[in-house]
């Protein structure tokens, strides 16, 4: 199974739609639309991406890239990302 097509079932299986994820995690709904539809760019996403993600689906960081077959995020931010965010540990 394509990584997209399980990040697309994850969503379908909580109710979500791009926008209302994109709204309910600050991810940019157009990215949401690439994860969906592109295997290969929800592995480049960042830890802050994941670890929004992962609490909208109510898993762990650790869980959400285990059910995506993802490797461990190797990209805490990006500079758009930075700001006042605490990262307690890193799972």
């Amino acid at each position: 199974m394509k990584k997209g097509t399980k990040f697309k079932d994850l969503m379908k299986s909580h109710g979500f739609t791009q926008l209302k994820l994109s709204e309910i995690t600050g991810v940019a709904q157009s990215n949401l639309s690439i994860y969906c539809n592109y295997i290969g760019t929800i592995e480049a996403s960042t830890m802050v991406t994941r670890m929004r993600l992962a609490k909208a689906f109510e898993m762990e960081v650790k869980d959400f890239e285990e059910y995506l077959d993802l490797p461990p995020a190797t990209v805490i931010a990006t500079s758009k990302q930075r700001g006042n965010y605490k990262i307690d540990e890193v799972k």
